[in-house]
Parts: structure tokens; sequence; C-alpha cells
């Protein structure tokens, strides 16, 4: 396709910026004392994408890939119009019809037949249009016992059946899907696929985002990569996955040791029988960074798995690379364990993370480094405590 030909140009995201305020429960105490000694409330922002740009041609199936909090969703939001953008503009030809999030549109208390007539209203179709498509719509859910059925007693796969069924069959000139199949059952899904593949003969063109890597390669026919809101690649298919894999895979615990014993200096010290013998899976002959493994546990940054394991192969996750940080930092904000250790942070920090609260184990670990800077939201909201971090990210905290 001849990309410098601006008229087969239906889709246009240019110099687009995304930027949310994270608001945090404040007590009205906290409150109070806030307001008697004029301190105010610092704005706390996650920038969900950053001076994104690209285009998406007629008849193209482009895929927007890239981890959790990348900004792949809110992408699809803003080019929906379902949020307003903060930077930059987007322009489109033709009518958009979106599966953002399933059976948005939809109404609980309305039947089955009611709401294809909502949801396909607000996906632009007019009443003649809905009335010819109708039975085809729902030949396609497969829920005909069911149309006249109040929503609310539906399955989640009747749901999301009647929910695919209308966009796919609102005729829209860009089509935009977020992870819609990666629910439902099979012959669904191969259905749905089969779907898709007709609408791309017919020269639809289609935006999808999808974390299977198989139905990227079925689909599209080239991807978008996004990380932390940056546009890192747009391209060849197989390109964008092998880089975005490459940048992204989540390091060993093994390697998250060596990068940090490096970043020290590869400090000498007394190599013990007591440190050799600390860990079963760490061997001098066979483990590549048996030293630093052996230095963490020296300094008393790591201790393994408390089962005479390290775990040198496990890939480490955001909680793990915290812990250790914030050890080697020599714990400035105290020891968890201790009393009041934790009235070190205020509400402020306390509230950043949904999934971190006074019960997590290493919560000191990860609102030490949040409120030095070191670390942020996955998503605006969560920590991210189980997601995997990469070599660019523990050069970061290392930093």
């Amino acid at each position: 396709m001849d990309k410098q030909n601006n008229s087969d140009v239906m889709l246009k995201v240019d110099n687009v910026s995304k930027t949310f305020s994270l608001t945090h429960n404040v007590s009205l105490k906290d409150s109070f004392v806030r307001l008697v000694k004029g301190k105010r409330v610092q704005k706390k922002e996650f920038k969900a994408l950053n001076h994104v740009s690209f285009e998406v041609h007629k008849g193209e199936s482009v895929g927007l890939i890239g981890r959790n909090g990348s900004g792949k969703s809110t992408l699809l939001k803003l080019i929906s119009g379902v949020m307003n953008i903060d930077e930059g503009q987007i322009l489109a030809r033709g009518r958009i019809a979106g599966l953002i999030e399933v059976g948005a549109g939809f109404h609980p208390d309305l039947t089955g037949r009611e709401n294809v007539y909502l949801n396909g209203a607000i996906l632009g179709m007019t009443k003649e249009q809905i009335d010819d498509k109708f039975e085809q719509i729902v030949a396609f859910s497969e829920i005909e016992k069911f149309i006249d059925t109040e929503v609310r007693f539906y399955s989640s796969g009747m749901f999301l059946r009647l929910a695919f069924s209308v966009a796919v069959f609102s005729d829209p000139d860009v089509f935009l899907i977020d992870e819609i199949l990666a629910v439902g059952d099979q012959p669904f899904k191969e259905k749905c696929m089969k779907r898709i593949r007709e609408l791309q003969d017919e020269g639809k063109t289609l935006v999808i985002v999808s974390h299977s890597e198989e139905q990227i390669r079925k689909v599209c026919d080239r991807c978008v990569w996004l990380s932390h809101g940056n546009l890192m690649y747009d391209g060849d298919v197989e390109t964008a996955l092998t880089d975005m894999n490459e940048f992204e895979e989540g390091i060993t615990r093994g390697y998250m040791a060596q990068m940090i014993y490096e970043s020290k200096g590869s400090p000498k010290f007394e190599l013990s029988k007591e440190l050799t013998n600390a860990y079963e899976d760490v061997s001098e002959k066979l483990t590549p960074y048996a030293k630093a493994i052996w230095w963490l546990k020296s300094e008393g940054i790591a201790n393994g798995y408390g089962n005479g394991f390290f775990g040198t192969d496990d890939l480490a996750n955001r909680m793990t690379a915290s812990i250790m940080i914030y050890n080697m930092l020599g714990k400035p904000a105290g020891d968890e364990n201790k009393k009041g250790a934790k009235a070190d942070f205020d509400n402020e920090i306390l509230t950043t993370y949904a999934d971190i609260t006074p019960s997590t184990p290493n919560a000191n670990a990860v609102w030490y480094l949040t409120k030095i800077g070191k670390l942020g939201p996955v998503d605006g909201y969560n920590f991210g405590k189980s997601e995997l971090i990469n070599k660019n990210d523990m050069e970061k905290l290392l930093k």
C-alpha cells in the first residue's frame, strides 16, 4: 500500500498526549491538619500517552501492542471519543465503531431486542439499518431464545455474543477492538475471527488491541508498539513482536542480582563457607551470577526464598526488585516490623496504589521508592506487585 497517498488515510493520530490526575482518599483529620499548617495537596499525575503519532490507511489491520500500562486501551478510547485528548489531535474518515468495553451502552433492565436497538443507535446506525440487520445480529449471537429476556439475566457469554454481534454488523469504516476475543468459548472465538476476516475482505479498516501474539499474527499486517505511553515502533508485525519481547521481557533473579552487584562496582568481599552453602541452586561452577548472589546475601540485600533456594532462573517481579533496592539503601524508612514505622509516610504516599496497603508485606519498600521518585504505577492506580521487571526498568531503578 502506498503510504504517501493521503487520500486513503482513515485514521491519523497526531502528537497525541493524555495525562490522568490521580486522586487519593484523604481522611478528615488529615485534611484539617493540612489546612491548619497551610499545606497544599500535591497533585499527582500519570502520563498515559506521550506525543504519539501514526496513520492507519484504508483496508489496513493494525495491532496495538504493549504490556499492561503501555497506553493501548487509553489510545483506543481517545480514538473512539470515549475520552478527551489533552494534546494533539485525532482525525478520522468515515464512521468509527468499537468494542472498547464489552456491552458498553447496554442497559440491564432492557431486553436483548431493546438493547440491540439501543446499542446500534449508539454505534451510529439508523432504525432502518438495525431493522435490516436485526436477524443477522441475532443469528450470529446464537441467543434467539433469549432475545426478549432482560439482559440482567444473561450469562457473561451471552452478553458477549450479543455485544460483539451488534458491533460487527454496524458496518463501520474503522473498527476498533480491545481484547474482545480474550473471552468466550472457543467455537465463538473462531466464529468472531471468521467475521473479522470477512470485514477485512470487505476492505474495512481495523485497529486491534490484544495480548495474544497468535491473534496479532493472524489478523494484523502491521503493529504499533507502545511502552509506558511512548511510541516505540511502527511497522512489520514480526519485528514489532520480537523487539517488544526483547525489550519488555522480565529478567531473572540471578541477572537482577548481577545488575545490583555491578551497580555497586562489583565490590570484593569475603567468600565464606556459610555463604557458598546458603543456596542449593547456586554453584560457583554452574551459576553465572553466583558471586553477585552471594554478595547480596552477605549484605542482607536478598535472602532467597527461605527454603534454601535463591531462584536464580526465576523471573523477577517489581516487588522483588523493590525489596532488594530498598534493602540496598539500608531501609531508610525503618523496619516495617517495628511499631510505627509507617508513620514516616504521609497519607498521599500511603494511598498511591490500590494494591499496596499497610497489610501488604514489604509495603515500606514500595512506598519509599515511590517517595523518592524511583517507582510509579503500571496503570495509574496499581503498583503491579507481580508484574515482571525488565532490564530497562531495572536500570532506571538503579540510577
